[in-house]
């Protein structure tokens, strides 16, 4: 085991404690890694003001010189963090759960900030080469769930469904039009193993149904039997 004397905290440690640098004689540095992440901290908070003006100015450059090195290592990225995730399985969980309401708050905010560039991105990706396959897949995936558990609902039985809830929508009861369709809602949703089915279908607007997603929730459920 070859030990080295740290410069800073004057401390013996192994050799894996210390940096490479090709300049040094050993090849590693001379000051240990736990020296050097205090010192970079310390550094961080002393010059925070100056550090975001600095980063302010070179925005677009740093933006842009992020975005090559990704491209240029994506395989290498995706690698790392996917050990990462694996390595640090639980510590994800666990920070999740405990800013879970933050980060909902922060998502909601965001979207409510930048809906029209939101909306610009999902039809740009919508069009894509991608997102058209990403887009046949879901449905192919759906079809095959639906089949598996029950898909037997008819036009007919689709629309006496419409002329049951008079051609409106079953939670804000605002009549369907061409820029309202009617949806098809799975009152027990799919994941919870709910069939495309006469019994366990409602008709609700495209907005009523993305703001239930898998819910299940008895204001919402409807019964035709």
């Amino acid at each position: 085991m070859v030990l080295k004397r740290c410069r800073k905290c004057g401390i013996e440690k192994e050799l894996g404690e210390f940096h490479k640098h090709k300049r040094f004689q050993d090849g590693h540095q001379y000051v240990c890694k736990q020296c050097t992440a205090l010192k970079a901290r310390i550094y961080y908070q002393t010059h925070k003001d100056e550090r975001r003006k600095y980063l302010k100015t070179r925005k677009q450059e740093i933006l842009k010189q992020a975005r090559t090195y990704r491209k240029e290592h994506k395989a290498k990225i995706t690698k790392y963090q996917q050990e990462y995730r694996q390595a640090h399985k639980i510590e994800i969980c666990n920070y999740l759960k405990e800013r879970k309401s933050e980060i909902v708050k922060r998502d909601r905010k965001y979207r409510a900030e930048h809906k029209e560039k939101i909306r610009k991105q999902q039809q740009e990706y919508a069009l894509s080469p991608n997102g058209k396959i990403a887009i046949k897949r879901r449905g192919h995936n759906r079809r095959v769930r639906e089949n598996a558990i029950g898909a037997t609902l008819t036009v007919n039985q689709w629309n006496k469904i419409l002329s049951m809830q008079n051609n409106q929508c079953n939670i804000c009861n605002k009549r369907f039009t061409a820029k309202r369709p009617a949806t098809t809602d799975h009152i027990i949703p799919l994941s919870k193993n709910g069939g495309l089915t006469f019994e366990n279908v409602q008709a609700l607007c495209q907005s009523c149904n993305s703001k239930k997603y898998n819910k299940l929730d008895t204001q919402f459920i409807q019964t035709w039997l």
